[in-house]
This record gives structure tokens, sequence and C-alpha cells, in this order.
């Protein structure tokens, strides 16, 4: 069997319910399916899951396989289990509830392919309480990253650039935010497709929203974990969030405070 082009890793958890419209999304590229392999890592489900599977199987991609295992109930974990066995020379993970548009894979793959680029991403659409509202992203900048996730969940990653990092790590609650940074250290440039090609659903069963509740901490891991990328000044506060100390707030939901965020804050209660 020829190697595919590009691996789909489908990380699940009870998501059966998805996958038909899933399905359809890929069915719909303009991409052919027959250099692509679709790896589903189910977690541990409890519903239909594994017979909802055959709906991927019907687009007759390059390789189909389903892995399955114990709950774990951290998608890094599982998207890292999907990693492991892929063989693409690009990388793709995604979300049983989230779409693609037609061109996306196309877009993508085609950007990486007249680049050096590590991976490359696209606007999307935010779909919340069933209200659709579109995302504009910006292009990459490693201080607006330092400060704020910049990309959405989903992005194309080139197998090589992806294989200078440690994949997702379970530590911080915003897992693909801290995988962006070590692409970042990596010294692997990004490319931003300023088109909306992506949806993406929000609602309470998503992990990141989740993790809303254990912001500061899963925030100041991230720094701890990408030291080099931050500031002195803000490794101190990250250390300081861990350290209990009153000063160290835990700034607004999703932000991580700068140089100068900092010393102004230590200057206060100073």
């Amino acid at each position: 069997m020829k190697e595919p082009r590009l691996s789909i890793v489908i990380p699940n958890y009870n998501y059966g319910r998805h996958f038909e419209r899933l399905a359809r999304s890929l069915y719909s590229q303009t991409l052919g399916m027959d250099i692509v392999e679709i790896i589903l890592v189910d977690d541990g489900s409890t519903d239909d899951s594994l017979r909802q599977a055959a709906h991927f199987e019907e687009l007759r991609p390059l390789r189909f396989e389903v892995l399955s295992g114990i709950h774990d109930g951290r998608p890094g974990n599982v998207r890292n289990r999907g990693l492991a066995e892929a063989r693409g020379k690009f990388l793709l993970c995604m979300d049983p509830d989230d779409l693609l548009a037609p061109g996306y894979l196309a877009a993508c793959l085609a950007e990486l392919d007249d680049s050096d680029a590590g991976l490359a991403y696209t606007d999307f659409v935010m779909v919340e309480e069933n209200t659709p509202r579109e995302v504009a992203l910006p292009d990459y900048d490693p201080q607006l990253l330092a400060s704020q996730n910049i990309l959405p969940p989903t992005a194309v990653m080139r197998r090589s650039a992806w294989e200078r990092t440690e994949s997702y790590r379970a530590g911080t609650d915003y897992e693909d935010w801290d995988l962006w940074i070590q692409f970042a250290l990596a010294g692997s440039p990004f490319i931003h497709i300023a088109t909306p090609l992506y949806v993406h659903m929000v609602h309470g069963g998503n992990f990141s929203f989740q993790a809303r509740k254990n912001d500061a901490r899963a925030k100041a891991l991230i720094v701890l974990e990408n030291e080099k990328f931050f500031s002195a000044a803000t490794r101190h506060w990250a250390r300081s969030v861990f350290g209990g100390e009153s000063w160290a707030i835990p700034f607004p939901r999703g932000i991580i405070p700068g140089k100068q965020h900092v010393e102004k804050l230590l200057e206060k209660t100073g």
C-alpha cells in the first residue's frame, strides 16, 4: 500500500451521532480520499460509535483504522495515540462534531506544498448555542501567541515539524495552545489562510470549554513548559500562580500577561 499524503486523526468519546455528518463533510472535499488515511481513536465510548464508524469506511480512503481503548478523558492523549500510528506527510486532528468546507484540505496542503511552513490554519466559523459567528484570525505573531491562542483548534501540520515537538501534553488544559507554542519554539513557520474554511462547535462538552474553570493554572503551566517563549516577568508570574501568591492574579480568561503587565502589577503591590 502506498503511503498517504494526509492523515486525519479523529478523537472520539460518545460522539458517534456526529459521524455521518462529518463523513459527508469529508466526502465533499475537493481533495480526493484516495490519498488520505483516517484514524478514528475511540476513547472507550459507551454509545454506538464503533458501529457508526462505518460512515468513514464508506468514504473508501486509502486506509481506515479504528483504535479503541479504556477511557482516558484527555483529548490530547487520545490524539497522540492516533498520531503515533499516522503515516502521512501531513497531519490533521479534528473533532467529530466539527466540519470542513469543501476546499479546506486542498487549500491547506497547497500552501504547505509551496512553502516550508510547519502548519497551516484558516479562519473559521464558531457555532455556540446554535448561533454562528465568523472568526477572522490574525496572521502569526509570536507576541500575540504568547498572550493568547490565536490559532483555531484544528490546523494541518507538517509531519517533520510535528516530530520536533512533544506532541499534545497532558499537563495543561489548553492542549492545542501549548502545541502551537511548541511549533513556534521549534522554528516552524505558520501559514494563515484568511478564509473561513472550518466550522467549530462550542458547547459544554468541549474539553477547552471545561478548561475555562482552571484558566489561571492552565495558562501558568503553558508558560512553565515553554519558558524560552516567555519573558522573565511572565515566568515569575506563572511560578507565583502555582505558589499561591496573592499578587499573581489570573488576568482575563485566555490571556497570559506580558512583561509590562506583570511589572505594573508588581509596582502596585510592592
